[in-house]
């Protein structure tokens, strides 16, 4: 089936687990997967064109979004979650005109898949983990530098600075994450400033006024 909507842009992020052949229980991993991208369809379906599905294997997943406000908060949440398996993700803004009224990732196409392909096979070629084309040559390339840079850091995560710092995000609370980790609310501080994580937040925040930008200056 052929729709097209003109002049509608869909912003299209594709993700692939780098090394997938190596993963020794891959029904478990893509369990794992399949569960982390429900959990974003579901915590994200406000933002959401198409769920976000796994297309192939354990190695591929992708979804459509309407808007861009939260799509670094998409990313975020893949990558501090399939660690310590790493996952390299593009994302591309453009058209769809195939299936676009089907609402499924897998049977779509036009501009914007191309585009994600192409950015693919790029970075597949290079050592960085994040690929984008959504506006000009300036705003992509600060994107790209700040998302590639905390992905970076973040790979440096020792296991327990990562559920130091994933306990820490639910809870709110260096004295909560100590008492029900058994350890003292210093060891959690060092556990955090080790890990840069206040720094990291900065950043953070930095990069999601950027995406909402993005999406004022589309409307």
């Amino acid at each position: 089936m052929f729709a097209h909507v003109m002049g509608k842009d869909y912003y299209l992020l594709i993700g692939d687990v780098v090394d997938s052949r190596k993963i020794r229980n891959r029904e478990e991993f893509q369990e794992r997967l399949r569960e982390l991208l429900e959990d974003i369809n579901q915590k994200f379906k406000g933002d959401i064109y198409a769920q976000f599905k796994i297309l192939k294997g354990v190695d591929e997943f992708g979804g459509v979004l309407k808007e861009p406000s939260n799509i670094y908060e998409i990313i975020k949440k893949i990558h501090e979650n399939i660690l310590p398996k790493k996952v390299r993700s593009v994302l591309a803004k453009g058209g769809i005109d195939v299936s676009l009224e089907k609402k499924d990732v897998e049977y779509m196409d036009g501009p914007v898949f191309h585009r994600a392909n192409e950015l693919m096979e790029d970075l597949k070629k290079s050592k960085f983990y994040f690929q984008l084309k959504v506006s000009d040559e300036l705003i992509d390339s600060a994107i790209f530098g700040q998302i590639n840079a905390l992905m970076l850091l973040k790979n440096d995560w020792t296991e327990k600075q990562f559920s130091v710092i994933q306990k820490y995000q639910e809870l709110g609370s260096q004295n909560k994450v100590a008492n029900e980790m058994g350890i003292t609310p210093q060891a959690i501080s060092k556990s955090l400033d080790r890990s840069n994580y206040k720094k990291i937040k900065q950043i953070e925040r930095k990069l999601n006024l950027q995406f909402e930008k993005l999406e004022r200056k589309n409307i």
